[in-house]
């Protein structure tokens, strides 16, 4: 009997153990915390063009700003406020460079359009999942930006800031860079899988699975795939999507990214114009949470 008595409190504690050592992993919202982010996306593309390969290097350096404005029922309302942005190309036709801190003797009208996207907030809702609901305040904000600009540019200027500042180009970015959590509570070692697909600069299916590697690390392996139809990018059909990527992200105590390191290698087919140009790109992107 004692022997019995043993075995059912041995149990019993291993099941409560077992209890605890799951989580249940969820954005967590404080209202008035802020986090301030820095990014660095570098991607080396290579076209083959008329048999010739044509290489293109970029570099992508952004910092921004979150604050949570609002805790709702199942996620949080945050700010959203871009600090400084900077795109270095790179190919045979030379160098470009786009600054939102560009001084006078850089004429190109991006520099315009990132200038005037820089301390401007709109608002984000996201779930505690990591679930983008909704984006609010980026057409008012298009809208006073266009009235200050010269009539001869408002129609360049515009397209740009849809292609570069949409809501469906936030929405896809901040998508590739947040952490899906999985519905149910998990151990570590467990995965999870999504599905995502119709992201602007992702033209096809991407499948995610999630590992709980640690208490607080996060890994992912990505396999993309071709959706059903050539999907358009840019005025171009993409097709014959293929590739790998990988994520880590390592969470602070509010299940925030610390560190997020996406690397990817894809390779597509464009059509434009009855030519079709095949294509690769390497890339790593990481986005670090400052102190």
């Amino acid at each position: 009997m004692k022997k019995f008595i043993l075995l059912v409190l041995t149990l019993g504690l291993f099941s409560q153990f077992v209890t605890l050592a799951q989580s249940n992993l969820r954005y967590k919202f404080v209202k008035g915390e802020k986090y301030s982010f820095t990014q660095k996306s570098n991607q080396a593309i290579d076209q083959q063009v008329m048999g010739q390969i044509m290489s293109i290097t970029q570099v992508i350096e952004a910092d921004y700003t979150m604050e949570v404005l609002e805790v709702l029922p199942t996620g949080g309302k945050v700010s959203m406020t871009y600090d400084r942005m900077k795109m270095s190309t790179v190919s045979q036709m030379g160098s470009v460079v786009v600054d939102s801190e560009a001084g006078e003797e850089n004429s190109n009208p991006m520099n315009s359009v990132f200038k005037l996207m820089m301390k401007k907030p709109f608002t984000i809702e996201l779930s505690d999942r990591g679930e983008i609901t909704k984006v609010e305040g980026l057409e008012q904000i298009h809208d006073a930006l266009l009235s200050e600009v010269d009539a001869s540019m408002k129609m360049q200027i515009e397209g740009m800031l849809k292609q570069s500042f949409g809501e469906k180009t936030i929405k896809d970015s901040f998508k590739s860079a947040l952490v899906s959590f999985p519905e149910n509570a998990v151990s570590v070692g467990d995965t999870w899988s999504e599905q995502m697909d119709d992201i602007t600069n992702i033209p096809g299916i991407v499948d995610v699975t999630w590992t709980y590697t640690s208490a607080e690390q996060l890994n992912a392996k990505v396999v993309y795939s071709p959706a059903a139809e050539p999907k358009s990018l840019n005025g171009a059909q993409v097709s014959k999507l293929e590739g790998t990527a990988t994520y880590e992200a390592i969470l602070n105590k509010n299940n925030w990214a610390k560190k997020f390191i996406n690397k990817q290698d894809l390779s597509m087919e464009i059509s434009a114009q009855g030519v079709t140009i095949p294509m690769t790109i390497e890339s790593e992107t990481t986005i670090t949470l400052l102190d």
